[in-house]
C-alpha cells in the first residue's frame, strides 16, 4: 500500500517536472527569437518625423488661439538650425564566420550619433546598403563563399558622415 503512494506521487512529481521543463523550453525560444542578435539590422523611426511632428501640433495649439496658422516654413524663419554631421568612423574590422562576416569600429560618443549605416561591395560594384544598426558591429548573413566584399561604414546623426576606410574580407574556406 506504501509503495502505491509512492508510485502516484513519484509520477505526479515526474509530469510537473516535465511541464516545467517545457514551459521553460518554449519561453528561452521565444526569448531568443523576439530578443534578435546584436548587430542585426534595426529599423529606426528617424527622429526628425517625430520632432516635426510634436513641434507643429505645439504650434498649431497656439496658432488657434493666436488666429494664425502654423507651417513649417514659418518656424524656421524664426530660428535657423545649423547641423553638423559626425566624424568618420574608425577602427572598422571583419571577422568571417562561415556562415557571415561580422564587423565590428570605435563607438562614437558625444556625438549625437543615432545610429551607423553599413554599405557593402563585390567589387564589381558601386557599394550598396547593407542594412543598419545602433551599435558598432553588424552581422552580415548574406553573403556567398568564394566572394571578395568590402565594407564601409557612416555614422548618422543629424546627417550623414563621410564613410569609413573601406576594408576587404574574402570568404571561403582558407
Amino acid at each position: 500500500m506504501r509503495n502505491r503512494k509512492d508510485n502516484k506521487k513519484d509520477k505526479r512529481l515526474s509530469q510537473v517536472l516535465f511541464l516545467l521543463l517545457l514551459v521553460s523550453c518554449f519561453l528561452f525560444f521565444i526569448s531568443s527569437v523576439a530578443c534578435g542578435r546584436r548587430g542585426d539590422p534595426v529599423l529606426i523611426e528617424h527622429y526628425n518625423d517625430i520632432v516635426d511632428e510634436r513641434d507643429l501640433d505645439n504650434n498649431a495649439k497656439n496658432a488657434v488661439e493666436s488666429g494664425d496658422i502654423p507651417t513649417k516654413e514659418h518656424d524656421a524663419d524664426k530660428e535657423e538650425i545649423k547641423a553638423i554631421a559626425p566624424d568618420t568612423p574608425t577602427g572598422l574590422v571583419g571577422v568571417y564566420t562561415r556562415k557571415s562576416i561580422v564587423l565590428t569600429w570605435n563607438e562614437m560618443t558625444g556625438q549625437n550619433v543615432r545610429f551607423y549605416n553599413v554599405y557593402r561591395s563585390s567589387g564589381d560594384n558601386d557599394f550598396i546598403f547593407a542594412g543598419e544598426t545602433v551599435t558598432p558591429a553588424f552581422t552580415d548573413n548574406n553573403i556567398d563563399k568564394n566572394v571578395q566584399y568590402y565594407y564601409k561604414i557612416t555614422a548618422v546623426g543629424e546627417l550623414e558622415s563621410l564613410p569609413s576606410d573601406k576594408i576587404g574580407i574574402k570568404t571561403g574556406i582558407r
